[in-house]
């Protein structure tokens, strides 16, 4: 996740006639992201919608990786539903 993502997808929202919010710029984040980042990313953007878009300085770009217990987690998540709509699935047939 970085800013400018963030940056982008407030403006595609502002396109498409919304308001961006936290919860709509969480779903359309391409990775898992924390909300304190999110919720700065929109505070930057509503700020200066225009200067969110350009280029990160390298302070802006590093940040801590998702623990692997996470992702472990994350993933045991989605399998469990992924299961859950293949039973679904098969009931249907």
């Amino acid at each position: 996740m970085s800013s400018s993502e963030i940056a982008r997808i407030c403006a595609k929202l502002v396109a498409d006639g919304k308001e961006p919010t936290v919860a709509l710029i969480k779903g359309k984040l391409s990775t898992k992201t924390a909300l304190p980042l999110i919720i700065d990313g929109l505070k930057r953007w509503k700020n200066n919608p225009n200067a969110s878009l350009e280029p990160e300085t390298t302070e802006q770009t590093q940040q801590q990786p998702v623990s692997l217990d996470q992702r472990v987690s994350d993933l045991e998540t989605l399998v469990g539903q992924l299961t859950n709509e293949i039973s679904e699935l098969k009931k249907r047939l």
